[in-house]
């Protein structure tokens, strides 16, 4: 059940992510501010998406490996689709530093051109809610993936020869803006 529910997790909040990128394109052209600001976040949007796209390839060949954990359990395979789950979420890091520095940097527009930093700066605050759906999406999978190896035939040692699932708290999510890394115990 938590695996569904944190795979879930991460597929809807890169749908939101995706979403409020485009958003921010669909309305650019409506605005009448500088053109150099436009271009520069048609240009940074348009980077993200790219970066949101090579982030979900990783997710999907992470969410193939849970699946394969799901049908069947091992450590080596646990191992594997957290290991791919954990690299997906460290992709995060750069593009979401640069939405970030945009938001900055829109933030003293003179008046006239202040509507960019509001757009910006409320899809920006989505992305990152969305950010903590992914995470929070993976924190469960972690979680109920060190479930399943602990309940591994004759423990997870013998069951496949790797180790156990103590192993397994090497997992860390790096904030994508601070690049804060916490470990989680699991």
């Amino acid at each position: 059940m938590q695996i569904s529910v944190g795979r879930a997790g991460i597929r809807q909040g890169l749908k939101e992510m995706r979403d409020n990128a485009d958003y921010i394109l669909a309305e650019l052209p409506g605005l009448n501010v500088s053109s150099s600001w436009k271009q520069r976040i048609k240009s940074e949007c348009e980077k993200f998406l790219e970066s949101l796209n090579e982030i979900n390839k990783k997710f999907e060949v992470a969410d193939q490996h849970v699946r394969q954990f799901m049908d069947t359990p091992t450590s080596i395979a646990a191992h594997s689709a957290l290991k791919l789950l954990q690299d997906g979420l460290s992709e995060f890091r750069q593009p979401l530093s640069e939405i970030h520095d945009l938001v900055v940097a829109l933030k003293d527009l003179p008046q006239e051109d202040s509507i960019l930093y509001l757009l910006v700066a409320e899809s920006a605050s989505n992305i990152l809610s969305a950010e903590e759906r992914i995470r929070s999406g993976a924190t469960d999978i972690t979680s109920a993936v060190k479930l399943a190896v602990d309940s591994i035939p004759n423990g997870p040692s013998q069951a496949d020869g790797s180790s156990s699932s103590s192993d397994l708290k090497w997992l860390s999510l790096p904030c994508g803006l601070c690049a804060r890394s916490e470990t989680i115990d699991i």
